[in-house]
């Protein structure tokens, strides 16, 4: 049995970078997407965060948790109202509040609005309510609330919870005060998916991409084109567990719901979408257009033939544009697949250059870039392995390649220096390599697997290095035992790194999941250790 002692101070972790927002699976299996109260002062409404206003507001007053932090908002004149001002949001978001209605209030209208018409009336009554309204904006709006219409000298009105946020539909409260609050895989945050039912999570390391889909979600924006169908926003629970799935229901022949995007020759797309019914199956399509593609069904061609079912899955087409052109991207429908009383629900539409789908890039109104994973351990001098013996325990799963068709599964070593181990492989020959760089110039390499063997599913790798001899298993079966020199470097220089997903930090050069990673420093594992630690 191998044993590590855990550290009792930070010298051996990891580093991470990612330059933006991401998503993920979370430990209840619903996609954890950021999320972030672009209001100021989201509970505080005498404050001049709120800066149009008309009113008077007092704090005290039982709110719907049953404390007493909810407000008073007693009017002055007919038209009490309350804003908060610039509130750059460019494209859809969601406006919420709780809401009570006291004595002359209860019955009469309270005013949601975002930018401009449609503004969103509710009834008041005297229980405390959430209510919320989703709007497309231009930035910089003024957001906020009215009531009576007219109102009463002297009214009032319970309020409690502000909440202002991208999307179609209001989430869990965010508390704010002076500055906006996201929640989430922020910028800089690791990743850690329980993707697939996993208990165990693993950490999501992904290269930068973008989704040229504007409207990743609300499918009853303008930007997305209705061919013979409805859409209908909001209708049912989503795969990130609010009711934000729309349902799609075609009207006549040929149906589809399709935004435009510009593809260029030679360039490949990615299309991906969640989809589901609500009873039974249907045999249905996702397509690209007619122009732009090669002409075929399935990976590779125009349009792909799917079963959806009563359980979400995700469906994604991959095609390599045959010109430079102004096409379309269909996440349902396209080339007579949906027709006529075909009822489906939608969520989560992307389209990205790149041979695979990748995490969802959620966008509201424009494209959005996810920044590439970065994670890596400078060894100096901390991780400084000398001369003398160690080992490394890769456990990772997914390897996907980047658009180059090669992919690092990590490197250890200094690239600038000339002298590194890197794990990589490559579908262009079908092959997996364990490549060392020397200082004395050139490389040796070794092929120890298949590309296939490591594209997919999870995989254990483990080196064991000794002053004679070097020895790698895959998956508990040795696949390198060699003692000649060049595969023997040491690693005792200054500025010398670990990384993972990456290529000397200039770029992401792997797609995978992290399950761990460990170095155990002077120690040269056996062939019957590495076995062990390697086996499925």
């Amino acid at each position: 049995t191998v044993y590590s002692q855990k550290p009792m101070d930070s010298d051996g972790q990891f580093a991470f970078s990612r330059a933006s927002e991401a998503s993920r699976v979370n430990s209840a299996g619903l996609i954890e997407k950021v999320r972030t109260n672009l209001f100021t002062e989201s509970n505080n409404f005498s404050d001049s965060d709120w800066d149009i206003k008309a009113g008077t507001f007092t704090q005290g007053v039982e709110d719907p948790n049953g404390g007493n932090d909810a407000w008073s908002w007693t009017s002055q004149n007919t038209d009490p109202f309350l804003y908060q001002n610039g509130k750059s949001v460019s494209g859809v978001g969601t406006l919420s509040i709780w809401v009570k209605g006291v004595g002359s209030t209860i019955g009469k209208n309270f005013e949601l609005r975002v930018a401009s018409v449609p503004y969103k009336n509710v009834v008041l009554t005297g229980e405390w309510q959430r209510v919320e309204h989703f709007n497309n904006t231009a930035g910089g709006t003024w957001v906020g609330f009215e009531y009576g219409n007219p109102a009463v000298l002297g009214d009032v009105v319970h309020i409690y919870q502000a909440q202002y946020e991208y999307g179609t539909v209001a989430t869990d409260y965010i508390a704010t005060t002076s500055v906006a609050v996201s929640e989430g895989s922020v910028a800089n945050m690791p990743r850690l998916d329980y993707s697939g039912g996993a208990t165990c999570p693993s950490l999501l390391l992904e290269p930068s991409r973008t989704n040229l889909v504007t409207q990743s979600e609300y499918f009853g924006a303008s930007t997305w084109t209705e061919r013979s169908l409805s859409v209908t926003d909001n209708y049912a629970t989503s795969p990130d567990g609010s009711v934000n799935a729309s349902r799609i229901l075609a009207s006549g022949s040929d149906a589809a719901l399709y935004q435009s995007i510009s593809v260029t020759n030679g360039t490949t797309y990615t299309m991906s979408v969640w989809l589901k019914v609500a009873s039974g199956t249907l045999d249905t399509t996702i397509s690209f257009s007619s122009t732009g593609f090669p002409d075929g069904e399935g990976d590779g061609g125009k349009y792909k033939d799917i079963t959806v079912t009563d359980t979400w899955q995700r469906f994604s087409l991959t095609s390599t544009a045959d010109q430079t052109v102004s096409t379309i991207t269909a996440p349902i429908g396209g080339f007579s697949g949906f027709n006529s009383g075909d009822d489906v629900l939608m969520w989560g539409a992307q389209c990205e250059v790149g041979n695979y789908a990748t995490s969802l890039i959620s966008t509201y109104g424009t494209a959005a870039t996810r920044a590439r994973d970065y994670t890596y351990f400078a060894q100096s001098p901390t991780a400084n392995f000398g001369t003398g013996d160690f080992s490394l325990f890769l456990d990772v799963e997914d390897v996907k390649e980047r658009s180059d068709s090669v992919s690092s599964v990590g490197l250890i070593g200094n690239r600038q220096s000339g002298v590194w181990w890197r794990f990589y492989h490559t579908s262009s020959t079908n092959k997996a390599y364990f490549e060392v760089a020397s200082t004395a110039g050139g490389y040796a390499i070794i092929q120890y697997s298949t590309y296939t063997n490591l594209a997919s599913g999870r995989h254990k790798i483990g080196v064991s290095r000794s002053g004679t001899e070097l020895n790698i298993y895959l998956d508990g079966v040795s696949v390198v035992s060699t003692t000649a020199t060049s595969y023997l470097q040491n690693f005792d220089g200054t500025n010398t790194k670990i990384e993972l997903n990456a290529w000397n930090t200039s770029s992401a050069i792997t797609n995978a999941k992290w399950h761990q990673c460990l170095i155990f420093k002077g120690k040269a594992l056996s062939n019957d250790e590495l076995a062990t630690i390697t086996t499925l």
